[in-house]
């Protein structure tokens, strides 16, 4: 582990940073400072007025607090959209003199919010010096990193910690001074993650050339009592919002506050990885089966409206992708779409591999398939009403969701398209969700 030494020129600045945990006249890593530490809580978020602020992530290096038998010779950090997991020299976390506190020192955007983790590792996990050509090595770093992502650890000197959902039990939120709102979370987040139980319907559902059964969830923010017609909404990749980073009382006090109308939301089972890429791949089997088996089951159950500008498809990622494409090809029944740090790379990745020095000159010529097939006419005979989103640190994605934009721009859709500081998070998306659905529907 590299250790920073009195002499060195960012050595000061650390210094006086680390001074100020607890007062000049206690050591620093002393139990003392450790114990200020703790009470204070990390990151340490300096120059709090300026654009970017100076955030130093610390960890103590030490096997036993770890609970580990081994000794600890490397702590990587990943910092979603500000450090990179895939490069050949992953973020490390220095040393500082001959104490055991170990810190990570960059700056980051006031705006910014993210999920990071902590991998402290042993020598024998090291990131190696790898060898071979671009493709090997890539490959090689991607099993390595695969190796070691079991140790990532949340930073336990983190007071906003969301340990009680699965999205919090490995990694800590980070919400910088001028993030975007997220007050719909508020109670979430005071709970650190916990949540009270909720009534959910369970429904089942087939695509016909499968046997598999499906399932799926409903949840209400309508009163059991009325007969109104209220919005449907269907949130791609169920089990995450319903499971590791749960939105129910979001929905409710986003509800509560009339940021967005009493509506019923249906939360589509992911089932796993190969699932989600083969349903979410701009798949027609996927969309005709979930309007023909499950919409049925969910109409007589609920009363929903069937206004297509009532009824709302969500994704992020291949969520994204899918919802758009749902809305282009079925406005009938999808009239509003809302779509966050869509792939609109498919089916191609070379250009999300090879990044943003891949994309073409052209700003006549459509990126991606998706935007290729509305350059082509799809979704211009009836109007769409579409929330796009994309992370300020998604490299191509940004100018994949630009290069959509454009073209939809070109038809007749009523569009709304921003950008937020941040990565390719769920943190970041559970906002982006609360104001999409608020621009949709009200």
């Amino acid at each position: 582990m590299q250790v920073l030494k009195q002499g060195q020129a960012e050595f000061s600045d650390i210094k006086e940073a680390l001074l100020s945990v607890a007062g000049k006249r206690v050591d620093i890593g002393s139990a003392l400072w450790w114990q200020a530490l703790q009470f204070k809580g990390a990151p340490l978020i300096l120059n709090r007025d300026a654009v970017k602020q100076d955030v130093i992530f610390i960890w103590q290096y030490a096997a036993q607090s770890l609970g580990l038998n081994t000794d600890i010779d490397e702590i990587y950090i990943d910092i979603n959209g500000i450090t990179d997991h895939h490069s050949f020299d992953m973020a490390r976390l220095t040393r500082y003199d001959k104490s055991d506190v170990c810190f990570f020192h960059c700056q980051i955007s006031a705006q910014w919010r993210g999920g990071y983790s902590f991998f402290p590792v042993s020598l024998d996990l090291v990131q190696p010096d790898f060898q071979g050509d671009l493709a090997q090595r890539r490959q090689l770093n991607r099993n390595w990193f695969l190796n070691i992502r079991p140790l990532a650890r949340k930073d336990p000197l983190n007071k906003y910690n969301l340990g009680g959902c699965l999205w919090g039990l490995t990694r800590s939120p980070l919400h910088l001074d001028k993030a975007l709102s997220q007050a719909s979370w508020a109670e979430f987040d005071a709970a650190q993650g916990q949540t009270r139980s909720v009534k959910l319907t369970d429904f089942s559902w087939k695509i016909p050339a499968s046997n598999l059964q499906r399932d799926a969830w409903a949840f209400s923010t309508a009163s059991a009592h009325s007969d109104k017609k209220v919005p449907l909404v269907i949130i791609l990749d169920g089990s995450f919002w319903t499971h590791s980073l749960p939105i129910f009382s979001a929905l409710e006090s986003a509800t509560l506050k009339a940021q967005i109308p009493p509506a019923v939301y249906l939360f589509i089972d992911e089932i796993n990885g190969q699932y989600r890429f083969d349903d979410m791949g701009c798949n027609p089997e996927f969309w005709l089966a979930l309007q023909n088996n499950l919409l049925p089951q969910v109409e007589k159950q609920y009363s929903v409206s069937k206004d297509p500008e009532q009824r709302v498809v969500t994704g992020q990622s291949l969520g994204g992708l899918a919802a758009m494409y749902a809305g282009l090809n079925w406005p009938h029944n999808f009239a509003s779409i809302l779509s966050q740090s869509g792939s609109f790379w498919w089916p191609d990745n070379t250009a999300l591999k090879a990044g943003a020095q891949n994309q073409s000159s052209d700003l006549n010529q459509p990126l991606g398939e998706l935007s290729r097939r509305v350059a082509d006419g799809l979704g211009e005979h009836t109007p769409l009403n579409i929330f796009m989103e994309v992370g300020s640190q998604e490299d191509i994605m940004i100018d994949l969701s630009k290069d959509l934009y454009r073209q939809l721009e070109k038809q007749e859709h009523r569009l709304a398209f921003r950008m937020y500081e941040g990565g390719h998070e769920r943190l970041c998306w559970r906002g982006g969700l609360i104001d999409g659905l608020s621009h949709l529907l009200t």
